[in-house]
Parts: C-alpha cells; structure tokens; sequence
C-alpha cells in the first residue's frame, strides 16, 4: 500500500526493502528513538499480526522527496485508532513531525469516516513530541496516560 500525501509519500514497512529496513535499523541504534518508540521489528510483527482481525492497522515508511525520513503506524485497539510516529535523528528540528501527523490524520479521518478520533500516546518526558502533536491539531486528554487526541 502507498498513500500519497501533500508533502510526504507513505509506503508500508516490507522487511524486503532495503530502505525500510535501514530506517527500522536507524531508529533502533538512536537512544532516543528506541526509548520512545521500543522495538520496532517488534511491533511492526504484532500490527502485521492484527491486520487479520482489522484493516486498520498498518506501518509505514515515511518518504519525502524520495528520502526515507521517518516512521508511522496506525493500529486499532478495542475501537481506539493510535498513532505512533518518528522522524530519523538528522530530519528532526524541521516541523517534519508536526505536518506529519496533521496530514496523516486528515487522510485517516477522510478515507475511514466513522473515525472520530485518534489518539497518540506520549512519554511524559518526550515533550518534543507533545509540542508537535499540540502543533498538529492535538489536544491532552488525559494526564496520566498522557494521552493526546486528535478531534475533528
């Protein structure tokens, strides 16, 4: 699957791939990267999993100007649609996460219409993340999950 955004082309992770490998490979040798978004070999194995029970739950390599620079999923857990998101290290500081995640969410919003939210689960102390998902139309819902939702 590829999904063309406004300033970003999406493909789905395939292990096959060299450069969604590398990118998966990149986020897990970055210390910050790994603390905040775990294993990602990992959970790209279990949204693959849940792709039987779902069409909803996807991985995706983020391309800009034919340049891998990120990552991005969307799984469905109990009728909740959670993103998760990264931008490698040398990409980071550019606004990339903020537009990002607003556009992903307007696809998500206009292809699948019954959803009306999607949520975001951010560290306490990632407050880079915050201030982009803030940036992005997000809002905090909840303190101590720090969770931050997108409303239509």
């Amino acid at each position: 699957m590829v999904i063309n955004l406004n300033n970003f082309i999406l493909q789905e992770y395939n292990y096959n791939n060299i450069d969604h490998r590398s990118v998966v490979i990149e986020f897990t040798n970055d210390k910050e990267s790994s603390k905040y978004l775990g294993d990602l070999f990992y959970s790209i194995e279990e949204i693959n999993k849940r792709k039987n029970n779902n069409n909803i739950n996807f991985a995706f390599v983020v391309y800009r100007k034919n340049i891998p620079v990120g990552y991005i999923s969307i799984i469905t857990k109990e009728s909740i649609y959670e993103i998760s998101y990264g931008i490698i290290p040398r990409y980071r500081s550019n606004g990339l996460g903020t537009l990002l995640l607003q556009e992903f969410s307007d696809y998500l919003f206009h292809k699948y219409t019954y959803i009306d939210k999607l949520s975001l689960i951010i560290a306490k102390d990632n407050i880079i993340s915050k201030k982009a998902a803030i940036s992005a139309g997000y809002y905090q819902e909840n303190k101590n999950k720090y969770c931050i939702k997108y409303k239509k």
